[in-house]
């Protein structure tokens, strides 16, 4: 983690969602990991509405891991690629979405 404030990650978790959606050319809910549930985790997880989560990403890989019982490398969506999404819809370093 590169000590990324949780107010540093300024990526909403359904654009993320949307991302990989373009970037796999599958419905959400083919994904492999269903992001709209990574982000009801995230959201649970700081009792917060989804559009101010700004969760760090390793949170929800580790969200991710929980929900399936599946070691990080096996989530289906490879978490890192969401980031570089991330990073490009945000046109910013990966440090500035908090990976």
């Amino acid at each position: 983690m590169l000590n990324a404030s949780l107010d540093c990650v300024g990526v909403r978790l359904l654009d993320v969602a949307h991302n990989a959606q373009l970037m796999l050319n599958a419905s959400l809910d083919c994904v492999g990991v269903r992001l709209l549930d990574i982000a009801h985790n995230a959201q649970l997880m700081l009792n917060a509405p989804l559009d101010c989560v700004g969760v760090r990403l390793l949170d929800i890989a580790h969200n991710a891991q929980l929900m399936l019982n599946a070691p990080l490398d096996c989530v289906g969506v490879r978490l890192l690629d969401i980031a570089h999404n991330a990073q490009l819809m945000l046109n910013a370093p990966l440090d500035c979405v908090g990976v």
